[in-house]
């Protein structure tokens, strides 16, 4: 520090470290606070010019800044450790900004030099798709033709429409729409129609079960995907190629779905047995 302009160069990434716990570029210095640290160590600002301050020079006073308050580098041991907790934080279906706040928080109770933002935002980019194409391939490896015909057939038209008096309408559900929506009508048909939705889920899950246990899915994972299909339309999850089985497994197998029914939908079904007419 042997020149007007390191000295102010490592005052400055000295004091903006201890604020944010990280570097910037010298073009990133704020120029009312170069003033100030001129006018404290009282230099000639015309003697002030950051395009000398060499890459060695800026670098290695990084380097001691933070052996001084005993910090460690962003170095590719600590990518990986931030790799891994992103990784973590994405299965539980974290929105992008509470995982990188989290991150941060990670980083300064680690004492390790938070990067640039740009940083942070590939390696989160890049834990979000290694984790949908780790799922994928789980589909894809262990996901029965049958279950797929089981999957696809959601995205049918109802059998319904199929009758005589229905195929002139214009607006025709699909098979998924009946178990997106439960109408909470008492009629008895209307419940009969309900325990037959239920029934038939548990069915589903039933035969989904080996796939189900080998995706070993978080609740919130379930949750995010099941609630794409709720509240989407029958065309934006066909479109979804690569993960409209996996978005349709998660619906199945929501606490809305019948995983929730498969305990109790026995016993109600016994009780409707003694209060509906027999058909």
């Amino acid at each position: 520090m042997q020149t007007p302009t390191t000295q102010v160069g490592f005052l400055l990434q000295l004091g903006y470290f201890r604020v944010v716990s990280r570097f910037f570029l010298s073009n990133r210095f704020i120029q009312a606070d170069i003033n100030y640290i001129v006018n404290g160590i009282m230099v000639d600002p015309n003697q002030i010019d950051f395009t000398d301050y060499f890459r060695t020079t800026y670098f290695r006073h990084q380097e001691e800044i933070l052996r001084q308050l005993g910090y460690t580098g962003f170095d590719k041991n600590a990518s990986q450790l931030i790799s891994q907790e992103m990784k973590r934080l994405v299965s539980l279906r974290t929105e992008p900004v509470l995982i990188m706040e989290s991150v941060i928080t990670f980083l300064d109770e680690h004492r390790i030099e938070i990067p640039p933002y740009a940083t942070l935002r590939v390696l989160l980019e890049k834990s979000f798709r290694q984790f949908e194409q780790d799922l994928e391939a789980i589909m894809v490896q262990y996901l029965q033709q049958e279950d797929k015909n089981l999957l696809d057939s959601l995205l049918l038209q109802h059998d319904s429409y199929q009758q005589e008096e229905k195929k002139h309408v214009k607006v025709q559900r699909y098979q998924l729409t009946f178990f997106k929506r439960i109408t909470q009508s008492m009629q008895p048909s209307v419940i009969k129609g309900r325990i037959d939705n239920f029934v038939r889920l548990k069915e589903m899950y039933s035969q989904l079960l080996p796939i189900i246990t080998r995706l070993n899915l978080p609740e919130e994972t379930i949750k995010f995907y099941a609630e794409y299909v709720i509240d989407n339309q029958i065309f934006q999850v066909a479109d979804r190629d690569n993960t409209r089985y996996l978005l349709l497994v998660s619906f199945i197998i929501h606490p809305g779905g019948a995983r929730s029914t498969t305990n109790w939908v026995t016993r109600l079904c016994s009780l409707l047995t003694r209060l509906l007419p027999v058909p």
